[in-house]
């Protein structure tokens, strides 16, 4: 079994050997910590980083990396609530002397945080999730939003409902950020994308699919962003204009450096 670091550790360690990289979570389930704890957590972060802390927070989904170590794992509407909770703490703690709040699941008498993250009035909130309870949430609490495994159309279907909730709590679409989380497949040329593709029959070819079959739904996908340079770059301009602000990518070829190189190279400077 592969390593995996604690996160709010691993990202104070981090924030020492770097000046410019933001650092943050994508994203901390709310279950995991107490949200006082939670908030202390990240204003030392903000400080030690000297204001480099974006703030990642979702409903959590895992259910079995919750049973394993131990948490309750209440139903979806629950860990909603208790997600809208915690971001509501979270921001007076970060920005009150003193904060207080009674809430059905959580609870707060006077609660000290000093100090005060650098960033002003807080580090921007990150939820994640595609939900409609969540999109009511983001619209109410969050400054961004990030999603994840959605087709180019079912991400339209959920800009919307987040307008919609976004109306009824009397704020404007377009004050809230907006990321997707993505795989990247990329390729020199076609042939090397064939190549590519053909590399991670292992890890995503379905038992009942042909090799073909494979390979022709893989370069089809736009779940994830699949292409030759030109297609990577239209098909990023495409979440642009929807307003999308940060691609944030995953490099199925990883440890290879080889994907994330050529991204370098071929897609960044158009973005």
């Amino acid at each position: 079994m592969k390593p995996n670091l604690e996160c709010w550790t691993t990202l104070a360690a981090l924030s020492t050997i770097t000046k410019r990289l933001h650092l943050g979570t994508l994203v901390t389930a709310v279950g995991f910590r107490y949200p006082s704890l939670l908030a202390k957590i990240t204003s030392t972060l903000d400080v030690i980083s000297q204001g480099r802390l974006e703030f990642g927070i979702g409903a959590g989904w895992y259910e079995p990396e919750y049973r394993a170590y131990g948490y309750p794992f209440p139903n979806t509407s629950i860990r909603i609530e208790q997600l809208s909770e915690a971001i509501q703490i979270i921001k007076r703690m970060w920005t009150e002397e003193k904060a207080s709040f009674q809430g059905k699941h959580f609870h707060l008498n006077d609660a000290i945080c000093n100090p005060k993250p650098l960033q002003k009035p807080h580090p921007p909130i990150w939820v994640g999730g595609t939900g409609r309870q969540l999109m009511r949430v983001i619209a109410g609490n969050a400054d961004g939003w990030n999603s994840v495994g959605l087709t180019l159309d079912e991400y339209k279907g959920k800009l919307q409902n987040l307008a919609e909730e976004c109306q009824l709590a009397g704020r404007m679409p377009g004050s809230i950020k907006k990321s997707i989380y993505t795989g990247i497949i990329i390729g020199r040329d076609e042939t090397k994308l064939q190549d590519r593709i053909r590399g991670f029959t292992n890890k995503y070819k379905k038992k009942d699919e042909t090799t073909e079959q494979y390979m022709d739904r893989i370069r089809r996908d736009d779940r994830r962003i699949v292409g030759i340079p030109s297609e990577i770059i239209e098909k990023t301009n495409t979440y642009g204009k929807l307003g999308v602000e940060e691609v944030i990518c995953f490099f199925p070829d990883l440890p290879s450096l080889d994907s994330m190189k050529l991204f370098a190279e071929e897609i960044l400077p158009h973005n």
